[in-house]
């Protein structure tokens, strides 16, 4: 007589109802399978808190239970075979199996409460429960949930992504917004934004972006009042939406629009690529499918992926937490979007200026330091101090800005004019007093010929301390020379490249 072991050694971890095929392929009458398989024995566990329809279970070896097949059995399985949890899946599954909470509640397809469905909270203690979520914390991105089958390095790359991809939508976030203001889609004062303390939400759903609209096909009117509809929008950058990933969305805007009496809403799913199946499922549902670019334009796109780019390579080469963090602080205080790239190359600059210099054995001592007066008042300001060993203390200017510019003799001369509030600020440190002073000017572009003399000639005309400056050229050669090829093709790719000079840098 067939064995159930040796129906599921076949199979794997799977659904009860495929092992119960499998035992009557076998020669079991579907009765017999179906107590077999309720009669299992201790080694063999079904998973407790998910029942799939028609009280189907998933089953398993006991021994198998965290493996790599197990995971990968019971995603299919709960993909495939329950809409509710499947949806939830495939959320994660789209952002690479990481996710805030507060973007889980609104992605994951479920309503925040309604009868005859699970809510986005109940799914995830049911999830976390049963070890397919795990939750953390992050310090930039607060309470977040991930797939427990992620592994260390997967996770590292993963939330690296995750956190670019939340900053760049946020910023397309308030670029839509003001968008659908500008052109009266939606109450202006009334849009509802998930970077807002409150999530927005439409009926029993949150959403990315929410808000009563006036227009005239969606308002209702009755004999003694005006009832607004809804303009609805979620979003997801940095992926291609899949068939399976445009469900939850699907499954949202489905279960709204069969809501008895619901108000008219206007559906929008924007992200940088959708696949040919997911375009389709949009449209024939009578959803706005869209792009950044073809709403905002290729420039305001190419924005967007510079900046994703950038947050990403620098974040990879900084170790330091700290650092980490102040990138992420400097970028939430960029301002609009249209000069975002070139914002950014000057805001992360000094982030490189630092690693190359910690590569050659420097120290960090600050970043951003502020030199202030008697009475607290800021005087002057360094982008970088860095000791190196004993010898030496490095007060750094660092302009990142567009490859192809040049520092002329009137910004020189404002950086010149600092230095002597510089070194009397070095003096004050007891610390440091067995130590040389050195004051450097690093720039992304070309000095202009005025402001090389100048730069010169205050250096021939300074004794008590060293001064230098560098520009693209010798910034690339001593990327070469330190080895680290991450930070040199970040160099070449957002702050030192140009048509004009790639030739002349990078065959140095």
């Amino acid at each position: 007589m067939p064995k159930i072991d040796d129906a599921l050694s076949k199979l794997g971890p799977c659904l009860t109802s495929e092992l119960a095929q499998e035992l009557v392929a076998q020669g079991l009458s579907y009765e017999a399978a179906r107590k077999s398989i309720s009669r299992h024995g201790p080694h063999i566990a079904t998973l407790s808190g998910i029942v799939f329809p028609h009280k189907v279970r998933f089953i398993y070896f006991k021994d198998d239970f965290g493996t790599e097949n197990y995971w990968e059995s019971l995603i299919n399985c709960l993909s495939e075979k329950s809409p509710t949890y499947g949806c939830a899946i495939q959320s994660l599954l789209q952002r690479n199996g990481i996710v805030p909470l507060t973007h889980f509640l609104i992605s994951c397809g479920s309503p925040v409460k309604q009868k005859g469905h699970i809510s986005a909270s109940r799914i995830v203690e049911n999830l976390a429960k049963i070890n397919i979520l795990e939750k953390f914390s992050d310090d930039t991105i607060g309470e977040c949930i991930k797939l427990a089958s992620l592994n260390n390095n997967e996770f590292t790359n993963a939330i690296l992504n995750v956190k670019a991809r939340i900053f760049v939508e946020n910023i397309l976030i308030e670029y839509i917004a003001q968008w659908m203001k500008n052109i009266s889609l939606v109450s202006y004062n009334k849009i509802s934004l998930r970077t807002d303390i409150t999530l927005p939400q439409t009926s029993t759903y949150l959403w990315d972006i929410s808000g009563p609209s006036y227009l005239f096909p969606l308002k209702k009117i009755s004999k003694s009042k005006t009832y607004p509809g809804s303009i609805i929008c979620d979003l997801l950058l940095r992926t291609e939406i899949t068939e399976k990933g445009i469900m939850p969305f699907i499954k949202k805007y489905t279960t709204l629009t069969n809501i008895k009496n619901a108000h008219k809403s206007l559906y929008f799913i924007i992200a940088d690529k959708f696949s040919s199946k997911a375009l389709n499922t949009a449209k024939a549902q009578g959803i706005i499918p869209a792009t950044p670019e073809n709403l905002f334009g290729k420039e305001v796109a190419k924005n967007l992926n510079v900046l994703f780019s950038l947050l990403v390579r620098v974040t990879k080469l900084l170790e330091i937490p700290e650092s980490i963090s102040k990138v992420y602080e400097l970028l939430r205080r960029l301002g609009k979007i249209e000069g975002i790239a070139l914002n950014l190359r000057g805001a992360l600059f000094p982030f490189l200026v630092a690693e190359l210099l910690r590569s050659e054995g420097f120290l960090i001592c600050e970043f951003g330091y502020e030199i202030k007066d008697d009475n607290s008042k800021i005087i002057a300001e360094v982008d970088l101090v860095l000791k190196h060993g004993t010898k030496e203390i490095v007060y750094i200017e660092c302009k990142g800005n567009d490859p192809g510019s040049s520092v002329n003799d009137e910004e020189v001369s404002r950086w010149l004019k600092k230095l002597t509030i510089w070194r009397n600020d070095f003096l004050q440190h007891r610390e440091w007093s067995q130590m040389k002073f050195r004051a450097e000017f690093w720039a992304t572009g070309i000095f202009s010929e005025d402001a090389r003399q100048l730069i010169e000639c205050k250096k021939s005309t300074t004794n008590k301390f060293i001064i230098d400056y560098l520009d693209n050229s010798m910034i690339a050669k001593r990327a070469r020379e330190a080895n680290n090829s991450a930070l040199l093709d970040t160099l070449k790719e957002h702050f030192l490249r140009h048509p004009l000079n790639d030739a002349h840098i990078f065959s140095i």
